[in-house]
């Protein structure tokens, strides 16, 4: 009699080489994001901008300013603003 075909015993070497490969896999993963990953309220995180976020607003700053000045002035000198001007309440950005 031929031997006894049993499928349990097949696929053991190719689950294996998976489950391995995950892991490998898991593994390299966790090491890139532990190199690389920064915490949103890391205080160094928040350093990285802050020119660029004093710059944005020292010029936010003057152009609002200089739009305050012209109205002024214009107002000084007699001349009415449009009405459609009047109208529209200017929303400040924070």
């Amino acid at each position: 009699m031929a031997a006894e075909y049993n499928p349990n015993n097949e696929g053991w070497g190719f689950a294996g080489v998976v489950v391995v490969l995950t892991g490998g896999l898991l593994f390299g993963a966790f090491s890139i994001h532990e190199r690389t990953y920064v915490h949103p309220r890391d205080p160094m995180a928040q350093q990285v901008y802050h020119e660029r976020d004093v710059a944005k607003a020292a010029e936010h700053k003057t152009e609002g300013a200089a739009e305050h000045k012209t109205e002024g002035a214009a107002e000084l000198k007699g001349e009415a603003k449009p009405e459609s001007a009047a109208a529209e309440p200017k929303a400040e950005k924070h």
